[in-house]
């Protein structure tokens, strides 16, 4: 290690100065020598021995931040570097040591400080330069950390390849991979034969293999058996109408979903997805409920640092029996924030138009209308991402064209998925939302409150890769002060799904 004029001004000083240290900087310049040798657990005695014999110093402090480092004990050596260089004298060469611990130890609002300093005093000005192209770099501020890297790269010729080597990186992160194969293919031919143009060389690789074997269309085919033990939603007790009541409600189908997603890559932190997902439920028996929807989302977005913001718009269309039924449109602003680690909060404002294709009986039971809702969830993903939890608070108004609909109220929600070795995952769901409604009800005479609970529990089995067996049964409760919304429903299905 290059040892400056200063270590040995510093020692000759307190030599002479103070006598009675002879015997410790003795111990300290054995102390340096293991340190050169590598010997940091031999160093590190004799440094802390002499610490204890005559106190702390700014040179000592140094050498015990930098064996700290070499040992890998990161926390010590922030504390013993910083001493080196806020003690006086200070030693000038902590500062970069210093700099890049806290960026190895992610504090880098402290390292920025330490920058600051260390430009002011005019200090190895091209490795804080290259330092603080790094730490700007994890801040996500990649228009300095580009800056930075250039300077240093002008202030020493010699860090050309390791800072055109973290430009590159940076390219690749904002997907501009092309330009970033462009930097690493230069690195190369710079030098061979240097470490950083070996690394480059893989790097560049990598970044091949991901551009040729990234797939900007997914798909997902599914078929599935399923039994409904009130396919109609019959109520749990009699209405005093005849045809209702004497409905059968139990029946067998056969559920089949297809889904197309396009996620096209973008340079930059724009992002773009498109998804089409058409899927039908035809049952044995009550045909009168098989169903028919298509619908069709699109979601622009943006990537910040630590969040992302997105705007969701979708259309889906429904048949029933073979006649249209619904046509709704969606649109759903959502911001993602991530907490710290895996958390994730997200919030997200809602419009929803509900058309309605059949004529209502009476004007105040028409469900053409608008629903405004405010979303606020949390999510926690573990075990490499395999795992889930998220939770979701909703407060949704529907404003509907005939009165007895119009209600509003809160949803909460919350989905866990548990995977259980290499193939199989458990997933369980539940859903409460309570509707107050707004006005007494034209036919009934009351207003009406609605408490609808829902549950579900399943398995999904991978058989191989992208097929998997799925295995779930879901369970409804809903609550109503109007019986003929009051009913139970469960359901169990069965069924494959193929992804490519």
């Amino acid at each position: 290690m290059r040892r400056p004029i200063f270590f040995i001004l510093h020692l000759f000083f307190l030599a002479f100065a103070f006598p009675s240290h002879l015997v410790a900087l003795s111990e300290l310049e054995k102390g340096i020598e293991e340190f050169r040798r590598e010997n940091f657990e031999e160093a590190l005695d004799i440094f802390k021995k002499v610490r204890e014999d005559t106190g702390p110093s700014s040179l000592l402090s140094f050498y015990l931040g930098l064996t700290y480092k070499n040992m890998g004990d990161l926390k010590n050596a922030k504390t013993y570097l910083r001493e080196s260089v806020d003690l006086s004298p200070p030693v000038f060469d902590g500062y970069v040591e210093l700099i890049d611990v806290l960026y190895q130890l992610d504090e880098l609002l402290e390292a920025e400080k330490y920058i600051e300093r260390a430009e002011r005093l005019k200090i190895s000005p091209p490795r804080v330069a290259f330092l603080k192209g790094l730490v700007y770099a994890k801040e996500g501020k990649i228009k300095e950390a580009t800056s930075a890297f250039e300077e240093a790269k002008k202030l020493d010729p010699a860090l050309s390849q390791a800072a055109d080597f973290q430009i590159a990186i940076i390219l690749a992160k904002e997907r501009k991979i092309k330009k970033a194969r462009e930097v690493l293919s230069a690195i190369v031919t710079m030098d061979p034969k240097t470490d950083v143009a070996v690394f480059a060389k893989e790097y560049e690789a990598s970044l091949r293999k991901i551009v040729e074997a990234y797939r900007p269309f997914r798909f997902s085919l599914s078929a599935s058996y399923t039994y409904d033990t009130n396919v109609i939603s019959k109520p749990t007790e009699s209405t005093g109408i005849a045809e209702l009541d004497l409905a059968r409600k139990k029946d067998s189908g056969a559920i089949t979903n297809l889904k197309v997603d396009w996620r096209p890559l973008i340079e930059g932190n724009s992002f773009f997805m498109a998804q089409l997902n058409v899927s039908s439920t035809d049952y044995f028996r009550i045909h009168t409920y098989d169903t028919f929807s298509p619908s069709i989302s699109l979601t622009p977005g943006y990537n910040f640092r630590r969040s992302a913001l997105s705007f969701p718009l979708s259309y889906t269309y429904t048949l029933l029996d073979g006649r249209r039924y619904t046509g709704i449109t969606a649109i759903k602003p959502t911001i993602n924030i991530i907490l710290f680690g895996p958390h994730m909060a997200q919030a997200s404002l809602s419009y929803t138009k509900r058309q309605m294709f059949r004529h209502p009986y009476t004007h105040e039971e028409d469900r053409d209308g608008q629903i405004l809702g405010l979303h606020m969830g949390y999510t926690y993903s573990f075990s490499e991402g395999r795992g889930l939890f998220s939770a979701k608070l909703e407060y949704l108004k529907d404003n509907s064209e005939g009165r007895n609909w119009d209600n509003r109220g809160p949803r909460l929600s919350g989905i866990l998925l548990l995977p259980v070795g290499k193939r199989l995952s458990i997933s369980l769901s539940a859903d409460s939302l309570f509707q107050n409604y707004d006005h007494t009800h034209t036919i009934f005479g009351i207003k009406r409150k609605d408490r609808n609970y829902s549950g579900s529990a399943g398995l999904i089995f991978g058989i191989r890769d992208g097929f998997n067996l799925n295995l779930a049964y879901m369970y409804t409760r809903a609550k109503s002060n109007v019986n003929i919304y009051d009913y139970k429903r469960g359901i169990f299905q069965g069924g494959l799904e193929y992804v490519f």
